[in-house]
């Protein structure tokens, strides 16, 4: 990886860590987050990801929906500008690069969050499963989870347990 690369995700990870931190503080002194959009990360300007190679601009992009995947309403315009692109540049890029839209790749980021979660952590329940994965009810979430594996997620622990791979 890249210096410059390792930096701007570094200062990504921090301003992440910072937005965490003033979202949890403001919920302390304010009351509920509802209707603040604290899942927004800027990137100064002069950290632009011109000149990236199409690997470090799919890690950079992995690593910023994995970070805030929790958020709940994560759009394509949050990550296109973390990265200091406007929302058309990061869709084509992505696009390019992927084959998948925006809204496709955030949802196939929480499905493996989701996947990995229900092989792993099988005793949490699905709503509990749901939030992690920025889904906020198990309804919109299962749904999801049919859509992209044709199956429920009850079904998939059911089937998961029946052939072994779970305890």
């Amino acid at each position: 990886m890249s210096a410059r690369l390792h930096e701007m995700i570094r200062k990504l990870y921090k301003m992440i860590s910072l937005d965490a931190r003033l979202g949890r503080n403001f919920a302390t002194h304010f009351g509920s987050r509802k209707n603040v959009n604290m899942s927004s990360v800027n990137i100064p300007h002069s950290i632009q990801p011109a000149g990236m190679s199409r690997s470090e601009f799919l890690r950079l992009c992995v690593d910023v929906v994995d970070a805030n995947i929790n958020q709940g309403v994560f759009e394509a315009e949050t990550i296109a500008k973390s990265m200091g692109l406007s929302l058309f540049q990061f869709r084509n890029h992505l696009l390019e690069i992927t084959g998948l839209t925006p809204k496709v790749f955030i949802e196939q980021r929480r499905m493996k969050l989701a996947r990995w979660l229900l092989t792993t952590h099988n005793h949490l329940r699905i709503k509990a499963i749901a939030n992690k994965c920025g889904y906020g009810d198990a309804p919109n979430f299962t749904r999801a989870f049919k859509r992209n594996f044709g199956i429920t997620p009850s079904a998939f622990i059911k089937q998961q347990k029946n052939s072994g791979t779970l305890e």
